[in-house]
């Protein structure tokens, strides 16, 4: 899923209204995908296990966050295709 969502991120990032930011950011999910491949099984378990422990305020904030970035995403590619 995350390989999928940087090359959607990078084949959409010409016609959206923030090409930089959109190929920066799909280029990120690409080598986060790699790199959690790479982790293993235990490893992220582990930092999956040391998120979950993290206060309630904070995994808020961060989801928060988390709908402040799909909401960009959205605004980023809203009705760009040329008319």
């Amino acid at each position: 899923m995350r390989v999928g969502l940087g090359l959607l991120l990078l084949v959409a990032a010409e016609e959206s209204r923030f090409p930089n930011p959109l190929r920066i950011l799909g280029a990120i999910t690409l080598v986060a995908a790699v790199a959690i491949a790479l982790m293993g099984s235990t490893r992220l378990q582990r930092m999956i296990d040391w998120w979950g422990r993290r206060s309630p305020t904070l995994i808020r904030i961060s989801l928060a966050l988390a709908l402040l970035f799909g909401l960009f995403l959205v605004f980023a590619v809203w009705r760009t295709a040329p008319a």
